[in-house]
Order: C-alpha cells, then structure tokens, then sequence
C-alpha cells in the first residue's frame, strides 16, 4: 500500500487531478482529500474551469514543450549513489505516459496560475483607465462649467419650488449651450429620473421641449437646447426620460 500523502502533496496534486492525470492510490486519496476539503474541491473547480477557458483560445502548444518539461524532471531527479552496483532500468511506457499527463497538468495548473493573475492585472488596469477617463471628464466638465459661469454673456438662472425648499442653478449662453451647476434636488430611486426642461419661443407661444436627462441624483451636467428660452424647470420622470411631460416641476425658474 502506498504510504499517506501529506495535505502539501495532495494540494500539488490538484492541478492535475483537474486534468485527470492522477490514477491508482493517489488518485483514491486526492478524492478522500476533496470530500474533506471545500478548499480543495474550489480550486480543482477553478482549475477546470481555466483549462476549459484556455482549450477554446485556439492557442497551439509549441511542439517541444513537452520535451523542455521532461527535461527539466529529468534534470531535477537526483542521480544515482557511486556505490550502488544496479543497472538503471529505463521507464516503461505506461510510466513515461503517466509522466507525460502529470507534466501536462502541471503546466496546465501553472498556466491557470499565470493566466488568472493576467487577467487579474487587465481588468484592475481597465478599471484604472476607466476611472482616469471618468474623472478627466468631470473635470473637462466642471471646467466648462466654471467657465460659463464666469462668462459675462451668460444668463444665470435660478430654479426653485414653491416653497423655496428645493432649489437649483442653471448657466446659459447665448451659443445655446448650459449647465446645471448645483442644486439640493434628493437622491431618486433607480427606476426614476430627474429631466430639464426648457420653455422655448416667443412668450406668447412658448412651447415646453427636453434639454436633458440629469438621472436620479444629479450633479453637473451640460445640455444644450436652441433658443429664446424663455424659462427652465425640472420634473420627476420614469427612466430613462420621456419626449413630454405632463408632471408638475419639482423646480422652475425664468430666464431673465
């Protein structure tokens, strides 16, 4: 019977057990090892999982990997004592296949290992990007903003409910182009929106048209809408906005 394998041999084993290159007594208790081991059983899962991943890349194995590994075993097996008299007897077929398998599941698992940290390593450096490209925006917006603010050609705009409890500010410049700069508005649910809304023509027929939607918690956000716009006003609205509304504005302002 083959002595017991310790809980280190039985992890290193995994890999290969994934690819169904361990048999006999190691194979019975890499199994006894799993039934005990959620760890276990998670990183044979894992393991598996990658391999499948890997086997539809369309990626070919280069023809003498197989040899560099056999090579690199053969050169860590520690050679044979001066003093002992013995032929080397050469491996047989079935263990040099077996040889074969577990040097194949062994670069599979160290592939796992090297895959998974790339992909480790993309997706926190797309999130990186993606975080630097948000906020390079927020900043070109709040630029632009801050700018027309300061334009003196700029009408400012003061929005506000009948109570004067809710309030907002909007900047508009004659080339149409405006921005919500702040206001106390309240966080909506996700399945609503709030939507700007522009009262555009002559005041003696002014029709109501959308210049944006400013989404349930807004901050800065730029629109732009073609004039004279004779007033501004800001309704609750279901996602993702409507073409017209016929709810009444959480906060209205004219433009002076």
């Amino acid at each position: 019977m083959a002595r017991e394998l310790s809980n280190q041999e039985l992890d290193d084993l995994l890999g290969a057990f994934a690819l169904d290159a361990v048999d006999g007594d190691e194979r019975e208790q890499v199994e006894e090892y799993l039934r005990r081991s959620p760890r276990a059983r998670a990183a044979v899962a894992e393991y598996r999982e990658t391999a499948a991943l890997l086997a539809h890349t369309g990626t070919e194995v280069p023809p003498t990997l197989w040899e560099r590994i056999e090579g690199s075993v053969a050169e860590e097996t520690p050679p044979p004592d001066a003093t002992t008299t013995a032929a080397v007897v050469p491996l047989g077929p079935r263990r040099a296949g077996r040889l074969r398998r577990v040097a194949a599941a062994a670069a599979a698992a160290v592939a796992v290992i090297v895959v998974g940290a790339l992909l480790v390593k993309v997706v926190q450096q797309e999130d990186r990007i993606d975080n630097l490209a948000r906020e390079a925006n927020r900043g070109s917006l709040l630029a632009a903003a801050d700018a027309a603010s300061r334009d003196p050609n700029a009408d400012e705009v003061r929005l506000a409910a009948t109570d004067g409890s809710v309030m907002a500010r909007v900047v508009y410049l004659p080339d149409g182009n405006g921005f919500l700069t702040e206001s106390n508005l309240r966080r909506l649910s996700p399945e609503l929106t709030y939507q700007l809304w522009a009262r555009v023509g002559p005041p003696e027929s002014a029709g109501v048209v959308s210049a944006g939607v400013l989404g349930p918690d807004p901050g800065v956000s730029a629109f732009r809408v073609r004039g004279p716009v004779q007033e501004f006003l800001i309704t609750e609205e279901q996602a993702p906005g409507v073409a017209a509304t016929v709810n009444p504005a959480v906060v209205r302002g004219p433009v002076a």
